[in-house]
């Protein structure tokens, strides 16, 4: 077990077996998988009930909407997104998640990529990513609330 257990996660994907599989791979890993949901409404009613530390979010959702447009509403409502998806995102999606994991993925290469996910939301240095991970921000990205906060002194 190398997995947060106080590390909620929320796995956004349309393919329900590409969804279950991932949130077994995650909890067998340790990590605490709050919910499955396949577009921005269910992610948001799982927001609701228990707020995630980290959304697993694929690019393409069969529901019409654009997985960056999920990643940025959960970005503003505070929550850290990495992409899981068959194809890299444009640089222009990169200020919405700490990075990307290409599918397909393996058990071992999803738990590392979240392992690599948690250290940066903990502050820490970044482990090695799997090499279908590429990460975009070393440092966790501010909450809204946070970002509008003045330095301290």
């Amino acid at each position: 077990m190398i997995g947060n257990r106080s590390l909620r996660i929320l796995v956004v994907e349309d393919d329900i077996m590409v969804a279950l599989d991932a949130a077994e791979i995650l909890q067998d890993a340790g990590y605490n998988v709050i919910g499955v949901a396949d577009d921005v409404e269910d992610a948001l009613r799982v927001h609701a009930v228990r707020p995630p530390d980290l959304a697993l979010v694929d690019l393409h959702l069969v529901s019409g909407y654009a997985g960056v447009s999920v990643a940025a509403t959960l970005k503003a409502r505070g929550i850290a997104c990495l992409f899981v998806t068959g194809a890299e995102p444009g640089t222009d999606a990169e200020a919405f998640a700490l990075g990307c994991l290409v599918k397909p993925f393996t058990a071992r290469s999803l738990a590392e990529a979240v392992g690599v996910a948690e250290d940066v939301l903990d502050g820490r240095p970044p482990r090695q990513p799997p090499c279908n991970m590429r990460l975009y921000h070393t440092r966790a990205m501010p909450r809204p609330d946070e970002a509008a906060a003045p330095p301290p002194p």
